[in-house]
This record gives structure tokens, C-alpha cells and sequence, in this order.
């Protein structure tokens, strides 16, 4: 008897001693913004508790990594999609466009991504600096991605005039190279190349207009694709032939994917390279 009391009392005496956990303090982010991760508030305008900006991530983890199951024409047939693709590479040098508040700018192989607020990478240059990006430079051709902290970009993003008092005062001119697969996206020509030799269930060749905040623009034609259980209607820009609409309809949900503020040929050699900040 005497045995289990001291056995009872050493419980109890652990489970004062055991560490209380305290829970981190929660980020307040107000609607249309909602937590990313602590102390990260991202966009998320259609309020479905996912990121704006890994809205095409989520695309892409759909239906870029599939090989369509049927449908498909050999590497030497002619199809629609390869004509506008010989189309497309003939007559379009650049182009920019949107994604939700982000704003992309292609020539080439090179990507230039400018994000619609500060993101922090997680980690710390020289083990003293937090790591911060405005800008992200791809290249498709040598699969690299650099990532730079842009006073530049940051007066727009915050509108702060004051150099020396940016987020980004410490790391001008700082490369911070990242990850080619996380930070390279997914193109509107990517599309051309992925159904380049598949041969669409439907084609719409009239034409049909899109909503742009510009205005109305024109699409034709409208091409319909089946990947085993999975729906792919891309809406082709008539001009450029790039799809700037693209739906994709799995068992369960729906998703589209929204190309806006889509411009062709406006997009300048020195504008998808880095330029220093101190010449």
C-alpha cells in the first residue's frame, strides 16, 4: 500500500515538471489576404484558402506530369496545336501577362517574375541578413533561377521612396540562386508544347471572347483534350495562338487557370535580365 502511494506521488510530481507548450502567436491576416505560413500573409482574392500565386502550381501539379492516354497523333503528323506552335515561334518574340496580383514577363528562355509582395525565403544570408525576394530571373535553357531583393520593385509593391530604409537595403545586387523546378512557371506556351502531337475531341474554330481587364479579347479556337478521366479546354489567344484560358476538370472539381493583362511582343531584352541597382 505504502508502495503504490510513493508511486502515485512521483506521477504526480512528473507531471508538474512536464513542459507546458505554448502555441505560436497566430498571424492576423485580413481578408483578402490569408496565412501562408507564420508571419506570412499571401493574396487570395477568390477566397479559397489557397495562395493566388500557387494557384498555377496547383495546374501544374494536375495535368503537367500526365501523358495523354488517347488521342494522339505521331511525331511527324501535323496537328493543330503543332501549326500554332510554328506559329506562335515565328511570330512572337515576348509577352507578359498575370497571374491573380503577379505579373510575368517571357522573351525567349528567360522568365522574369515579379511578385505582388515581399517574400521572405527563410533563411539568412551570412547567418545575419533575412532573405528576401521582389524578383525571380529564370532561365529555361540552363534550368537556373535567381531570386533578388529589388528596392526597385519593392517602391512599388510598398511604396517606399527611402532606400535606406528598404527590407531590401542589405541585399542589393545580391543573387540568391533558388530552386528551377519550385520557381520556374508554368507558361502559356508550355501548353503549346505539352499538346503539341495530341489531337483535340473538339475544336471550336468561331470565334469567342474572353473578359480582360483591358477589355474583350478574342479567342479561336477553343480546343478540347482528354487525358484518361481529365477534361483540358484551352482557349487560344487569336493573335498569338497561346492559350490564355485554360480549364481542367478532374472527378471532383474544376480548375481554370486565368493568363490576364496578356500583352504580345512588349517585353524589352534588358527587362528579363537583371539590371544592378548601383552602375
Amino acid at each position: 500500500m505504502r508502495k503504490s502511494w510513493l508511486l502515485l506521488a512521483l506521477f504526480f510530481v512528473l507531471l508538474a515538471c512536464k513542459p507546458v507548450a505554448i502555441a505560436p502567436a497566430k498571424t492576423e491576416c485580413n481578408p483578402p489576404y490569408h496565412e501562408y505560413t507564420p508571419e506570412d500573409c499571401c493574396l487570395d482574392a477568390d477566397n479559397n484558402s489557397v495562395c493566388d500565386r500557387d494557384e498555377t502550381a496547383a495546374i501544374h501539379a494536375i495535368v503537367v506530369n500526365k501523358t495523354p492516354e488517347i488521342s494522339t497523333a505521331s511525331p511527324n503528323e501535323r496537328t493543330v496545336m503543332s501549326d500554332t506552335l510554328i506559329k506562335f515561334r515565328k511570330n512572337v518574340t515576348s509577352y507578359s501577362y498575370d497571374v491573380g496580383t503577379m505579373h510575368y514577363k517571357v522573351r525567349g528562355p528567360l522568365v522574369r517574375v515579379i511578385y505582388d509582395h515581399m517574400q521572405p525565403l527563410g533563411f539568412k544570408v551570412n547567418n545575419s541578413v533575412a532573405a528576401y525576394i521582389t524578383d525571380v530571373y529564370v532561365d529555361r535553357t540552363s534550368r537556373e533561377a535567381v531570386g533578388y531583393c529589388d528596392a526597385r520593385t519593392e517602391t512599388t509593391i510598398m511604396g517606399k521612396a527611402n532606400v535606406d530604409r528598404s527590407v531590401c537595403r542589405e541585399l542589393i545586387d545580391v543573387p540568391l540562386k533558388l530552386p528551377y523546378e519550385k520557381y520556374s512557371p508554368y507558361l502559356p506556351e508550355d501548353w503549346l508544347d505539352r499538346f503539341s502531337h495530341a489531337l483535340p475531341t473538339t475544336i471550336q474554330a468561331n470565334d469567342q471572347y474572353v473578359k480582360e481587364p483591358t477589355g474583350w479579347k478574342a479567342v479561336n479556337p477553343v480546343l478540347t483534350f482528354q487525358e484518361g478521366k481529365n477534361e483540358v479546354i484551352l482557349k487560344l489567344e487569336s493573335k498569338s495562338g497561346l492559350p490564355i484560358r485554360i480549364q481542367t476538370n478532374e472527378p471532383v472539381e474544376t480548375v481554370r487557370q486565368e493568363y490576364t493583362w496578356f500583352i504580345q511582343d512588349n517585353v524589352k531584352p534588358e527587362e528579363v535580365v537583371y539590371q544592378p541597382f548601383h552602375k
